[in-house]
């Protein structure tokens, strides 16, 4: 037929359309008065009445009569236990069950042969499911008694008698059920041979404008009294109607036990809804409930894509974005999280880029920077990076300065070799960091230990060396103590130069001279002028632990707040010719002591000074300054 359109011949394909008219309503007769006949000889056919409204059993029963034998039931649950048949003409009020629409996808599901009448106050809402032929007609609540009722139960039982027929045949639904005289017959054939004969000529020409479009199953319906034939192409097949409906069956399943989304493994599988649903679609374009259901879904499952984007897993978000787009999701919700894909990948990109070159790895952090930029990132975002990519290898060099200038400091090394000691080294720091925090805590400490050597060598009467010690330390900047050790090294000179001959005696180990630094026994007068500072004079012994680790001699010259109750507090190291070795051991006997206040003025706390001198022999771990 289609070739004959085409070659441009419409009348053929009208002749032919009219001549299968005519085949199939002289069948459909045959099966009408076969069907006539068994329905005779059998008495009554089954109807089960599916509802909790007892005014509407009441009315139904009326309106059913003695043709139908009618089985009443509260829901499905009591199919096959109290109501044990297996053909039947369904009639459901949805209104009275909850979860219409899953009570009758299980009817079609467990009962596929048997038909379905709805009856609803609002019909309007199952309009869809009877064009797609889930089930037979859907009546209003205030239609019941009309002819309505009775057209859909002669359908119905057209429905029982042809099940098996061709499912390409039409489905004729008979208006006039129960008159079955010849005159009536006579009429039915003379109308069908018209009508068929419109049908022919109608669907030539159609065909003929439309190129050759497939030939849509008829169906009839009724206009006033008289039967009007309409097209319908949407009908699914049934067995396809059967497959929409079991799928339709898992998905809500699947919705009970929580199986909504495909997993993030990637395998997207038919045991989610989502992925049942895209099934159903696929098979009838137009299915509300699934359509419904992937809208509810949606929200679920933007909230994982978003999820999942900000999160880097940028896979699963589009796997599963790509589920919805096989769902005939809205494009205007499937832009918006595309975009939300999209602009999350050059934020999470950044992020783990800042994180990288925070933790020193430069080589993955400009990967992935470069990637950033790749995707679309900001440039204000990549100038931050990139400031703190520089920030971040500035700091780590500076570390690393840093730590040998303390190596420089710890060994003596202050001001030679002249070219590689702690002032070399704290230059080169500053000049690529002047300010940078690691800068000026190093240059902090190399002008604490050029103080500390300054004051030391002005004890030792090294007055040249003191000065040294004490102008590098003024390279660095003001320092508070270096004024207190310069006023100590001009009063030593002062002294020296004033000072009978006989006062000044070799310091060495154990001399009288070097003595007058550890306590003031009576041995020695204090140096004129005064010292900043008095001899601290324990009021009883210093125990001190030899150290575990060291070895040999030596000795630690310490500075501490003397108050008016004895105590000592804010020690320092003045001296320690094994710097490291003894220092804590004498902090830690310095704080414990008990020494004597003779000496403060009006009981004011005055900085004071002590000597205690480690010996490794067995018999002498307890120190005598």
């Amino acid at each position: 037929m289609r070739r004959a359109i085409a070659e441009g011949r419409p009348w053929t394909g009208a002749w032919r359309v009219f001549v299968r008219g005519c085949t199939v309503v002289m069948s459909a007769t045959l099966l009408w008065e076969q069907a006539d006949g068994a329905t005779t000889g059998a008495g009554h056919t089954d109807a089960l009445v599916i509802c909790k409204d007892d005014d509407l059993l009441i009315e139904l029963g009326s309106l059913l009569g003695d043709h139908y034998r009618v089985h009443a039931v509260d829901s499905p649950e009591s199919i096959g236990g109290e109501i044990d048949i297996a053909r039947w003409v369904g009639i459901v009020d949805v209104d009275s069950q909850a979860g219409a629409r899953g009570v009758v996808s299980r009817l079609e599901v467990q009962h596929p042969n048997c038909p379905l009448i709805v009856v609803t106050a609002r019909p309007e809402e199952w309009v869809h499911s009877v064009r797609r032929g889930a089930i037979l007609a859907a009546i209003g609540r205030d239609e019941v008694a009309t002819p309505l009722l009775s057209e859909a139960l002669s359908a119905a039982e057209d429905r029982l008698r042809t099940d098996g027929v061709d499912e390409l045949g039409p489905t004729l639904v008979r208006l006039d059920r129960f008159d079955s005289s010849p005159l009536r017959r006579g009429a039915i054939w003379a109308g069908a041979a018209v009508l068929l004969i419109g049908i022919g000529i109608g669907a030539g020409v159609g065909l003929h404008h439309r190129f050759g479009a497939a030939v849509p199953a008829l169906r009839f319906t009724r206009s006033g009294s008289v039967p009007v034939a309409t097209f319908r192409a949407d009908r699914p097949s049934a067995s396809r109607q059967q497959q929409v409906t079991e799928l339709l069956s898992a998905a809500r399943v699947a919705f009970r036990e929580q199986r909504l989304l495909p997993p993030p493994d990637g395998a997207v599988r038919g045991e989610s809804a989502l992925a049942l649903y895209v099934q159903v679609l696929n098979r009838d374009p137009q299915n509300d409930e699934a359509l419904d259901g992937v809208r509810r879904l949606l929200a679920l499952g933007r909230n994982r894509i978003t999820t999942d984007a900000a999160s880097g897993k940028f896979d699963d978000a589009s796997r599963l974005l790509a589920v919805f787009q096989t769902a005939g999701v809205d494009a205007a919700d499937l832009q918006q999280l595309t975009g939300a894909i999209s602009a999350a990948r050059p934020k999470w990109l950044a992020q783990r880029a800042a994180q990288n070159i925070a933790a020193g790895d430069f080589t993955t952090g400009e990967q992935l920077l470069t990637d950033a930029i790749a995707s679309g990132a900001d440039a204000a975002t990549v100038k931050t990076l990139r400031t703190q990519e520089t920030a971040k290898k500035l700091e780590l060099q500076l570390t690393a300065m840093a730590t040998q200038v303390k190596d420089a400091i710890q060994t003596g090394a202050l001001l030679q070799p002249a070219t590689d000691n702690a002032r070399t080294r704290l230059a080169a720091m500053r000049s690529i960091g002047r300010y940078h925090p690691l800068t000026l805590q190093a240059e902090q400490e190399v002008q604490t230990a050029l103080v500390q050597a300054g004051e030391q060598a002005t004890r030792l009467a090294q007055f040249d060396l003191a000065q040294r010690n004490l102008n590098a330390a003024a390279e660095l900047g003001s320092f508070a103590p270096l004024s207190d050790a310069r006023r100590l090294l001009q009063q030593a000179r002062d002294g020296a130069e004033h000072a009978p001959a006989a006062a000044v005696a070799p310091h060495t180990q154990g001399s009288a001279a070097h003595a007058t630094l550890v306590a003031d026994g009576g041995a020695a007068a204090a140096p004129t002028p005064p010292l900043p500072y008095i001899y601290a004079r324990p009021t009883r012994e210093l125990p001190v632990d030899y150290p575990a680790n060291a070895d040999g001699n030596g000795s630690v010259i310490l500075e501490f707040t003397l108050s008016a109750n004895g105590s000592a507090s804010r020690v320092t190291v003045v001296h320690s010719d094994r710097p490291g070795v003894f220092d804590r051991a004498a902090i830690s006997a310095v704080q414990r002591g008990r020494y004597s206040t003779d000496e403060l003025t009006n009981g004011r706390p005055a900085r004071a000074r002590i000597k205690l001198s480690f010996n490794l022999a067995a018999d002498d771990r307890w120190l005598h300054p």
